[in-house]
């Protein structure tokens, strides 16, 4: 099969499997047929070595790409019977189990897709709510974030932690604040020590409440002076 023109390629038959390909050579005469079986490529005919080559080349893409596609065709119908058993499932309001009904790698590859383009979509950095409507269930919220992030739950609780650490911190500054005042008050201050006394004095003298000391202390004076010219007197 010297100097095979590649556009020389007839196809057998295309119904069903196996695909034949039939390959001829100038003079138009069958050289051999290329057979594909799903994922398996095999030749038929009488090759030179160049074009072994060249047709083995071709058999292991052509049979690499059919598997890929023969994978991506099984999770696209997965992933549309999973579609269709949802719907139905949704109608009868049957609870719905997504972690077996969405595993295969092609359904976990779009909703994957379709959430992150969500996110840079709407500039989310970390969480995103997204509002959905089903006809057989109504308007409905889905939450989604990155796994390493925080709901907005936990970081408000995160946050009334740090209010209440910084709350806690200023209340014992201002405690600490008194207590230095009433130190500094305290040591050796004439004005603290005698308004103990003024206090002791006011307890004892059973002044009334409203009284004056400075008033019952003149009252005194007055009597003792009073008594000093009584004794004169007499």
């Amino acid at each position: 099969m010297n100097n095979l023109q590649l556009e020389h390629f007839n196809v057998t038959g295309h119904s069903d499997f196996p695909f034949k390909f039939t390959l001829k050579g100038y003079a138009e005469d069958a050289v051999g047929q290329i057979i594909i079986d799903k994922g398996i490529v095999k030749f038929e005919g009488n090759f030179d070595e160049s074009a072994k080559t060249f047709i083995d080349f071709v058999a292991k893409r052509w049979s690499e790409q059919w598997k890929d596609l023969e994978k991506r065709a099984s999770e696209f119908d997965r992933f549309m019977d999973a579609m269709d058993t949802a719907k139905e499932a949704l109608a009868a309001g049957t609870p719905l189990d997504l972690e077996s009904l969405f595993n295969g790698e092609v359904a976990s590859a779009m909703f994957a897709t379709m959430f992150a383009g969500e996110f840079v979509r709407s500039g989310a950095k970390n969480y995103l709510e997204l509002d959905y409507n089903v006809p057989a269930i109504g308007d409905f919220v889905v939450t989604i974030q990155r796994k390493e992030g925080k709901t907005p739950g936990e970081r408000v609780a995160e946050l009334e932690a740090v209010v209440d650490q910084r709350n806690g911190e200023c209340d014992r500054l201002v405690n600490e604040l008194h207590a230095l005042r009433e130190e500094r008050i305290c040591a050796g201050s004439n004005t603290r020590n005698a308004a103990d006394i003024y206090f002791q004095l006011v307890e004892e003298c059973q002044i009334p409440p409203g009284g004056s000391l400075v008033d019952y202390v003149r009252h005194l004076m007055a009597e003792v002076n009073s008594s000093h010219k009584d004794g004169e007197v007499r």
